[in-house]
């Protein structure tokens, strides 16, 4: 799909405190078995006073390791990743100006991996564009990109995509957190001890439960924003959310890895691992915290799990269940919502395989061995555009609730 520009507001802050103290940590071990160093960037303001032009890391979702000068209004700046080996999404953020107008040229270089994201701009971090195509090219393979920026005494953000950090997602929370029956809390601390916020909706209802995770891989942007979206539509006074209400918890953790997200980092946490092959040996605080949070509320007398969602990006729209074949609660569940979804979408053709990571230790793989649920990985492409992307969330979380209500009639008739 052709990328869209992006428009949406929420409260955006730097969590400068927390990066000062992180930056004086060098390397960060993960604890028991799972030792991996990992590089943290310096956080600081690259000055070239013969040009009149600043570039910064410091800020929250930056990703510069260095910058130098190329020559008059051309500079290098090198992106490398927390470790190695590392999934290849090479995640970029800084900011640039000039005491005056004029127009440079920037490129990225990366170390350990290569172009994906189309890079975005915006001038005060919460409206975002993406750069047009005459602006930006990327060399042969891919290891180097290069932007064509307008600058001037205005703060320009540069980013592979939206930044969305924890304050973000904090400020989030006190937005949809309006309703008596929405509860906010804190279920863990992460490596660098940040909060672990989880959102729950608990109106009464039996303790019949949807769990939703999101933010395992800090630059997978498009996951948080159908996540939002998804979330959103459950809380609404209407009376198809209501009767869902009535009958379901959700349960939600929708940033797993606030380090990750905070510092830039491309796929993993502070321990320099992968969240998401991390669900059989829960060796890292965040898997472990929303491990427990999930036993602890399917402990009450008579809870269920229901279904269980993790959103992520990818380079397009897929997702990832279980086989066909397998036996999983609710019957039927998986091919009744897509095909509600087909219904409602003809013209969209996402992609969905229930043979991708049978037995990788991810949390679709956790949550469906061990509690034979409907198991989703929820993946929407990099670029799929923003108007759509919460349209489908919205649908989606509409078809969910009409099945899952059927299905809890099914289960207990009056």
């Amino acid at each position: 799909m052709k990328p869209f520009p992006q428009h949406f507001t929420a409260r955006l802050f730097a969590s400068f405190i927390l990066s000062v103290l992180l930056v004086n940590v060098r390397p960060v071990e993960a604890a028991d078995d799972a030792r991996v160093k990992v590089e943290m960037q310096m956080r600081k303001t690259w000055e070239f006073k013969t040009d009149g032009v600043t570039f910064n890391n410091e800020f929250s979702g930056a990703r510069a390791s260095d910058c130098t000068r190329l020559g008059k209004d051309e500079y290098r700046i090198l992106i490398k990743p927390e470790n190695s080996p590392v999934n290849n999404s090479a995640w970029f953020a800084f900011q640039v100006q000039a005491k005056k107008k004029r127009q440079i040229t920037v490129r990225v270089i990366y170390e350990g991996g290569t172009q994906r994201y189309r890079p975005k701009t915006s001038h005060d971090g919460y409206n975002w564009e993406v750069l047009t195509t005459n602006l930006w090219e990327f060399s042969p393979k891919r290891t180097e990109l290069t932007l064509k920026l307008e600058v001037d005494e205005q703060t320009l953000w540069v980013s592979a995509q939206e930044i969305i950090t924890p304050e973000y997602m904090h400020g989030w929370y006190e937005k949809v957190n309006t309703q008596p029956y929405i509860i906010q809390s804190t279920i863990g601390k992460s490596i660098g001890g940040r909060d672990l916020e989880s959102i729950e909706i608990n109106d009464g209802a039996p303790p019949n439960y949807v769990f939703i995770i999101g933010r395992q891989h800090p630059p997978e942007v498009t996951g948080s924003l159908g996540l939002m979206k998804f979330f959103e539509t459950l809380t609404v006074d209407t009376p198809l959310a209501e009767a869902f209400r009535e009958r379901f918890r959700v349960f939600v953790v929708p940033m797993m890895n606030p380090d990750g997200v905070e510092e830039g980092q491309w796929r993993h946490n502070l321990g320099g691992v992968d969240l998401n092959r991390d669900w059989v040996k829960f060796a890292q605080p965040e898997t472990q915290a929303v491990r427990d949070a999930i036993e602890l509320r399917l402990k009450e007398e008579g809870a269920k799990a229901y279904l269980f969602l993790d959103f992520h990006s990818t380079g397009e729209d897929i997702f990832y269940t279980q086989p066909k074949d397998a036996k999983i609660f609710p019957p039927g569940f998986t091919d009744d919502w897509f095909t509600k979804l087909d219904e409602r979408f003809p013209a969209y053709e996402p992609k969905r395989s229930g043979a991708h990571n049978l037995d990788s230790p991810t949390s679709k793989y956790w949550a469906f061995e061990k509690y034979g649920v409907a198991a989703i990985t929820f993946e929407f492409g990099d670029n799929t555009d923003r108007i759509f992307l919460r349209q489908f969330s919205m649908a989606s979380a509409e078809e969910m609730m009409k099945l899952l209500i059927e299905a809890e009639k099914k289960q207990n008739p009056q």
